[in-house]
């Protein structure tokens, strides 16, 4: 919690104060973050080019929220996916993806999610975020071209 407080210009006691402990501080940024790429995937209307709009929701979420949130949402879905406060969120974005995914890829829906999980933490990391949605691009074509 010191890094985080010295990134966010306070300190870890008033962090503490608020939030009351890490895991706590962590969960809130997570309900905080998530919404957004649900929202972006629900609100779309219904395309033909639907690698556009999963490239457009990723890109858009990497780019409205705050980096430190970001990784600290990461960092909580790493270290157990299948906690119930993030459990519930992530299956609201897999199944946001599943209605946008062709019939034929709709199994393949968790698999875009995680995906995009791993080009977060590239680009969390210092990867260039272009880079990284030329990638996910790239990812879409060759599992679209995989059932075909």
């Amino acid at each position: 919690m010191n890094e985080v407080a010295r990134q966010l210009h306070t300190t870890t006691r008033m962090l503490v104060h608020h939030f009351g402990t890490k895991e706590n501080l962590i969960n809130e940024c997570q309900k905080l973050l998530e919404p957004r790429l649900h929202k972006d995937l629900s609100s779309a209307p219904p395309q033909k080019n639907w690698k556009a709009l999963v490239c457009q929701a990723w890109h858009s979420s990497l780019q409205s929220s705050n980096k430190d949130d970001r990784r600290l949402s990461l960092i909580s879905t790493l270290q157990n996916p299948r906690k119930t406060s993030r459990l519930h969120e992530n299956e609201q974005v897999i199944g946001s993806l599943r209605e946008l995914l062709p019939s034929r890829m709709k199994k393949f829906a968790e698999d875009v999610f995680i995906y995009a999980l791993g080009l977060d933490l590239y680009v969390l990391g210092g990867g260039n975020p272009d880079r990284a949605l030329l990638n996910l691009k790239s990812y879409l074509k060759r599992l679209e071209n995989k059932t075909a």
